[in-house]
């Protein structure tokens, strides 16, 4: 109903609208719209992907997530703490995992605080508890205080 009055309303060119909708799609679940919106967008993001991986997740989803994810790498699209954060709670730990590892090797960007958090939270949740204790040892920065909590 939304989406028609934005439709009636000439408001659907505009990407911030397009944004809001595949953002309401994908909470409810209905991925197939979101990622026809999302397509239709002439700048996809980090956002915009990661708003349906975890709508995705937020739905229990868990294969579309996976699906969606996969859609965004071959979008070019690198993924930031948010998606791998999503992965974290859908469960998808080895993609996840090869994301981050991805961010340095393959697209030369330095992971931040965030994205080692996002790593070790993953691995904690799926009880891999020595790994997490060891990649906090392996890191290439000095872990802060919350991450060793």
């Amino acid at each position: 109903m939304v989406h028609g009055y934005l439709v009636a309303g000439g408001f659907c060119g505009d990407p911030f609208v397009l944004s809001s909708l595949v953002n309401m799609y994908a909470k409810v679940g209905d991925v197939a719209s979101a990622r026809r919106l999302l397509l239709e967008l002439p700048c996809r993001d980090v956002v915009s992907w990661t708003t349906i991986v975890s709508g995705c997740v937020l739905n229990a989803m868990l294969k579309e997530a996976l699906g969606v994810f996969l859609m965004m790498l071959e979008d070019d699209v690198l993924p930031n703490n948010v998606t791998i954060s999503a992965c974290s709670h859908s469960g998808l730990i080895s993609e996840g995992h090869k994301c981050f590892e991805s961010m340095g090797r393959d697209h030369g960007i330095e992971p931040s605080m965030d994205h080692y958090a996002c790593v070790v939270d993953q691995l904690g949740r799926s009880g891999r508890f020595a790994e997490a204790e060891q990649f906090i040892r392996d890191m290439h920065a000095r872990p802060e205080i919350m991450l060793c909590a």
